[in-house]
Order: C-alpha cells, then sequence, then structure tokens
C-alpha cells in the first residue's frame, strides 16, 4: 500500500437530489486513518505559491478561489492554480494541501509555500498564461484539421484498394523501445504504421506474414528472418503473434495482422494508408 491513502465517506442523502458531506481521511505513520480538516486551508488568497513533492517538483500560482462546492465539502474551497515554468492550468482542492513546515518526508504531496506573488506578478502570469492557452488552442485545431483531413484521404484508399469483404491485413509496425529498467517499467511506442497487404482469413500464418514483409524496403529483411523472429505471445498481456527480429518492446519493425472488427477499420489504419500507401 502506498504511504497515502484518501477515503470519501458519504454521510446522508436528500430526497430531491443527492447530496453528500464527505470526510476525507488519511494514513498515518502507524498505519491509523485520520480525518483530514479541510477547512483548515480554506479561504487561501491569490498569489499564493504552492509546490508539488515529486514529478519534478513544479510550482504552481493560486489566482482565484473557487471556493466549496456545496455537494463536497469535505474537499473544502477549490483553488485554480496556474504553473509558473508551463503555464498549465491546475486545480487543487484545500484538502489536498499542506504548509510546507508540515513536511516530514518525502511522500508525494503539494505544500503551500511561503512565498507569494504580488498582484502586478500575478497579473503578468495570468496574461502569459492566456495567451499561451490561446496559441496551444490554435495548434490544436490545425492538428485536428490535419488529423481529419488524413482520415477523409484514408477513408477514401480504403474504398478504391480494399475490399469491404477483407477480413484482416498485414501491417509493418515500427516501434521505439520506451522501457525503463530503473523503475522496471517495459513498453514501447509505435511511431509508424504502414499497411503490407490484405489478406483473406484471420488466422495468424507466418509464411504470410514472410511474403507481405518484401513489400517495404524497411522490412523486407524479415522476409528470410530466423525462426526466433516469430513471435507467439499468445497470452493475457502478451504481444500476440508478429514478426520480429528482436524483443517485443525493442526499437525496430515487426509485422503482425490487424482483424477487422465489425463493419469498420480503426482509424489508425486510415491515417497509415493516407500518410503511405503501397497499392
Amino acid at each position: 500500500m502506498g504511504s497515502f491513502h484518501r477515503i470519501k465517506t458519504r454521510l446522508h442523502r436528500k430526497r430531491e437530489g443527492i447530496k453528500m458531506d464527505s470526510k476525507i481521511f488519511e494514513m498515518n505513520s502507524s498505519g491509523g486513518m485520520v480525518e483530514i480538516n479541510s477547512s483548515k486551508y480554506n479561504g487561501i488568497l491569490p498569489g499564493q505559491l504552492i509546490q508539488l513533492n515529486g514529478y519534478s517538483c513544479p510550482v504552481f500560482v493560486i489566482f482565484q478561489n473557487l471556493g466549496t462546492d456545496e455537494h463536497w465539502k469535505g474537499y473544502g474551497d477549490r483553488y485554480n492554480c496556474i504553473n509558473i515554468e508551463t503555464y498549465n492550468y491546475q486545480r487543487y482542492s484545500a484538502y489536498e494541501l499542506k504548509h510546507i513546515s508540515e513536511k516530514k518526508d518525502d511522500r508525494i504531496q503539494t505544500y503551500i509555500l511561503d512565498e507569494t506573488l504580488d498582484q502586478e506578478t500575478l497579473e503578468e502570469l495570468k496574461t502569459k498564461a492566456l495567451e499561451v492557452d490561446r496559441e496551444r488552442a490554435k495548434t490544436a485545431a490545425v492538428a485536428a484539421a490535419v488529423y481529419k483531413e488524413k482520415l477523409d484521404r484514408g477513408a477514401n484508399l480504403f474504398k478504391r484498394f480494399i475490399s469491404d469483404t477483407c477480413p484482416a491485413l498485414i501491417v509493418a509496425e515500427h516501434d521505439e523501445d520506451g522501457s525503463d529498467l530503473i523503475s522496471d517499467y517495459h513498453g514501447h511506442t509505435t511511431l509508424n504504421r504502414v499497411i503490407l497487404a490484405v489478406s483473406k482469413h484471420t488466422k495468424n500464418n507466418f509464411k504470410e506474414m514472410r511474403n507481405a514483409a518484401a513489400n517495404l524496403d524497411e522490412t523486407a529483411h524479415l522476409e528470410s528472418a530466423p525462426p526466433e523472429a516469430e513471435h507467439r505471445e499468445n497470452w493475457s498481456m502478451g504481444g500476440g503473434y508478429f514478426l520480429k527480429d528482436s524483443s517485443r518492446h525493442s526499437s525496430g519493425w515487426k509485422i503482425r495482422k490487424y482483424q477487422k472488427y465489425g463493419d469498420t477499420w480503426t482509424e489508425d489504419l486510415f491515417i497509415s494508408i493516407a500518410e503511405r500507401c503501397l497499392f
């Protein structure tokens, strides 16, 4: 169990609608549960700096006190905050906060610092955060438009080259290893995806995968890859059947089969064929 747990307890309901006053608890050093007095940190004024202990220890400034939600009084006041480095918005509640003088260990916790920002600096930071937020919104809108254009183009290419009765596709994927041995995390990110061929069945067949490998320069070497390149991880949390001359999460190209679910394909395949069509 982690060192810090909070439990919400529903105390009462009103007939005209659900209304809940929640008590919040934390685990103390002896393993007992102690109620958090969320009202202790109500009423914090804008300009107060707070810092998250953990995750690069970002510092935030409170710029708005939203007060207490009557349906969740146990949480205390809610605060809108700005990360003073990234200008991202964040919301905290009073029950999540402690004063820096209460810090006793290195647990993940948000602390109220002894420093505050003056009104002029706070207003400048709010203006900057608003500008950054608008620019991010513009960038997101452009990205969404590009994605939509690729999605439509890919759907049209599917209609042109891939029969509605096709049950499966042979697909090449370029993976990048994202494992972290220190934290014992094992995983990868798929950077690129290319449809190599259509299949007439949904059965995993490595001969079929090897033949399709020759359709792409980047995967041509897998056509004659050794037997150990044929991975059969058909178990819970496994990688399924795939052809790859290295381990599951290592960087490199692999080939696997995509099955059709229902009457359509997944959007990632439409994007893939729009970005690179071999047909």
